[in-house]
């Protein structure tokens, strides 16, 4: 029995993708929603966006996928990637 729970454990942590659901609700400089590393919170100082900014200033509605602009503009190459691999949804 322990063998096919570890194994079915092996196939989820494989095929987990972390989303955003609402984005609307998540503050990207005050919530957890990245989901790399130890640490979900992002330490660095906010560029171009507000310390109270939400991670839906961060998509192209019109397209319904990251603004990658922004995204780079605020954020390290490695967070940058981090941000553009999570599915919006």
């Amino acid at each position: 029995m322990w063998c096919c729970i570890l194994e079915a454990r092996t196939i989820v942590v494989r095929n987990y993708q972390w989303r955003i659901g609402d984005e609307c609700s998540v503050k990207i400089w005050k919530n957890n929603w990245i989901s790399k590393g130890n640490s979900c919170l992002i330490h660095q100082a906010p560029n171009h966006l507000s310390k109270d900014a939400f991670v839906s200033e961060l998509i192209d509605h019109v397209n319904g996928g990251w603004d990658a602009v922004t995204v780079h503009q605020n954020f390290d190459p490695s967070t940058t990637s981090d941000i553009l691999e999570i599915t919006l949804g």
